[in-house]
């Protein structure tokens, strides 16, 4: 999965080139989760897999969904398809790893930890990521891009950052 996100780095940067002419080199790395002593080993194990795979993978699968909709022009296409079914992937591994967790813990006696650690890190997991991305909803950016061009630049793949956040917000 992580030569995957690699992967996926180097056709963001090779299209970002096609665009700009500029030749682009995709940032190094994967910026680690924190780690929390209070918490034991296997439930930070749980609690990584959660938002490395299960949560920032469908994320990433249902906001380049939306932009591979939009998109007609074939290559955007076909990138965006190869990296969505890469992000599905990683989540189902995610979803499969916890499962597998959960099961080989069903007659430990903190199972109920387990459960009640993971229960309450989805939703503010999804809450945070949208945070992270889009900051507060009330003060999103207007369009970039210049009413005249938004059918090109829709054709591919482009989202306002508006679109971007629209299925990410839950009603508070």
């Amino acid at each position: 999965a992580a030569l995957d996100e690699v992967r996926h780095a180097e056709l963001f940067a090779r299209l970002t080139a096609i665009y700009s002419g500029v030749p682009e080199t995709p940032p190094p790395g994967i910026p680690p989760l924190g780690e929390d002593p209070t918490i034991p080993i296997d439930h930070q194990v749980a609690r990584e897999a959660l938002h490395l795979s299960v949560g920032s993978e469908t994320f990433s699968a249902v906001l380049l969904q939306e932009k591979r909709e939009r998109a007609q022009d074939p290559v955007v296409r076909d990138v965006l398809g190869v990296v969505i079914a890469d992000e599905i992937h990683h989540a189902r591994m995610g979803w499969a790893f916890l499962a597998a967790l959960v099961e080989r813990r069903a007659e430990d006696a903190k199972a109920a930890e387990m459960h009640a650690l993971l229960g309450r890190e989805l939703v503010p997991l999804f809450d945070d990521l949208t945070a992270a991305m889009f900051g507060d909803p009330r003060t999103l950016p207007e369009p970039g891009v210049a009413e005249a061009e938004r059918p090109l630049a829709t054709a591919h793949g482009w989202m306002s950052t508006r679109c971007r956040a629209a299925p990410c917000w839950r009603p508070s």
